[in-house]
């Protein structure tokens, strides 16, 4: 699809024309090198008065309606593509006009159409940063279609599901996205299936509930593999990396990274790639190849730029942040969470609480004191974008690799496995350590199990003692 408008007809244009000498329409850059006509609202409201009175407002309003719908519907596949940020813009350009067609859906009672047209805007909501009016249009559409099982309500659920959960509202994504699953489980739609198990991963994924959250990805990653929906196949690549660095495999976790960025490249999916991006650069980051973690954040910020996508360029940011603050630059890591925070709420989103990201900021608190590190901050939150990018890139957030650190021997031991046994010195319990290392309980107690398999005891006390005095923690 085309993302630039059709010439209009000749005799529209002559009409508009006609309208713009008398000043009744003002010309408007639009941005896209395209003009744009806007009516005063005086014009506007006797226009509207003399709709009305010739009877014809109805029929008027449903065709553009159904413009806006064709619209939506179209820029949604074309988001979709290489051509996602025209696509996009030329939503964005149109956003008065959708208003107005969902407002008049909605008021004539039309669930299919209102449905349709919230879901299909999705990428407008979500990327352009109207979450919460987004939210609002989807849950008006959602209450005329109460009590209805149609493939457009489980579309729009899903669509609500996703704005909710991206602003941290974890339970009314959950009970969005398992009313979707329903609905799609008994139309036996495997698409369906697939969008609501995703939405319900992510869920899970947030709480480190992480067997639920791969068995909904692994169930969706088979159902979107045999679809040939590599759009959607990627997507749970993602939340799989996810799980596996959670789990301590950051090279599982990097090579499925990697699958997926591949694939959002193949499609031209680059917002995508983008979001996959900056989750390969943490894991970067954790092994220490601060250089490659710094180039991944940049790349993905660099996108999300394009897009206009101020969360995106958020999480890339807050990770230049963290890797400047492990480089020694605590002034430029302060003002760049300054930066992300201001972006972040902003559009409503949600910076995740990671760990390390708690650990940097109490470190920069350590170095900078309170005062200095607010003040830093502070005047973070007030910078643009691009003085945030081109700091990064003046400073020199990387000036050096740093020296490796020789690792410990392993022995028998796991990655986690060590990370458990080092929280077994501490005396932690099991729920301590699931906390501490964001897995469930139960795979606390495995880990243990399979510690005192292979150092050959019968108890942690024991455990503890073989792994000290042969330094294998």
């Amino acid at each position: 699809p085309d993302p630039c408008p059709p010439t209009p007809d000749p005799s529209v244009l002559d009409g508009i024309a006609t309208l713009a000498d008398a000043s009744l329409l003002r010309q408007e850059d639009g941005g896209d090198g395209e003009p744009r006509y806007q009516m005063l609202e005086t014009v506007r409201e006797y226009g509207l008065e003399r709709l009305r009175a010739t009877g014809e407002e109805s029929a008027v309003r449903a065709r553009h309606t159904a413009w806006c719908l064709a619209l939506a519907e179209e820029a949604e596949r074309g988001f979709f593509g290489a051509d996602q940020v025209a696509w996009l813009d030329r939503f964005e350009a149109e956003r008065d006009n959708l208003r107005a067609a969902l407002g008049w859906a909605i008021e004539q009672g039309d669930a299919t159409v209102s449905l349709r047209l919230a879901a299909a805007s999705w990428c407008l909501w979500r990327v352009r940063g109207h979450r919460t009016e987004g939210r609002t249009w989807l849950d008006r559409a959602l209450f005329l279609d109460r009590g209805t099982a149609s493939p457009q309500r489980a579309k729009a659920l899903d669509t609500a599901g996703d704005l909710a959960w991206v602003q941290g509202d974890d339970a009314r994504a959950e009970t969005l996205h398992e009313e979707s699953l329903v609905i799609s489980r008994a139309a036996n739609d495997p698409a369906g299936i697939a969008r609501a198990l995703f939405g319900l991963g992510d869920v899970a994924l947030r709480r480190r509930d992480v067997d639920r959250a791969t068995a909904c990805f692994e169930e969706a990653l088979g159902l979107n593999r045999a679809q040939h929906d590599r759009l959607w196949e990627a997507g749970c690549l993602v939340g799989l990396g996810q799980i596996a660095r959670l789990r301590g495999d950051n090279a599982a976790a990097e090579r499925l990274l990697e699958q997926a960025i591949g694939l959002y490249r193949q499609i031209g999916y680059t917002w995508g790639a983008a979001w996959a991006m900056t989750m390969l650069a943490a894991i970067e980051r954790d092994r220490g190849d601060l250089v490659r973690a710094a180039d991944l954040y940049r790349e993905s910020a660099g996108m999300a730029v394009a897009h206009r996508d101020s969360k995106g360029v958020a999480t890339a940011l807050d990770g230049l942040a963290i890797v400047a603050a492990d480089t020694g630059r605590a002034e430029t890591a302060a003002r760049l969470f300054g930066t992300a925070e201001a972006l972040a709420e902003g559009v409503g989103a949600l910076l995740e609480p990671s760990r390390t990201r708690l650990e940097a900021t109490a470190n920069l608190r350590a170095s900078l004191g309170d005062e200095r590190f607010a003040q830093e901050t502070t005047a973070g939150r007030a910078m643009t974008v691009p003085a945030a990018l081109a700091e990064v890139e003046s400073v020199g957030v990387i000036v050096a690799e740093p020296a490796p650190v020789p690792p410990a021997p392993a022995g028998p031991l796991s990655a986690r496995e060590r990370q458990v046994m080092r929280l077994l010195i501490e005396g932690r319990s099991a729920q301590e350590i699931a906390s501490e290392l964001f897995i469930s309980p139960r795979t606390v107690t495995t880990h243990v199990s399979n510690i005192l398999e292979k150092l050959g005891v019968d108890t942690r006390a024991a455990a503890v003692a073989v792994a000290l005095r042969n330094g294998w923690v």
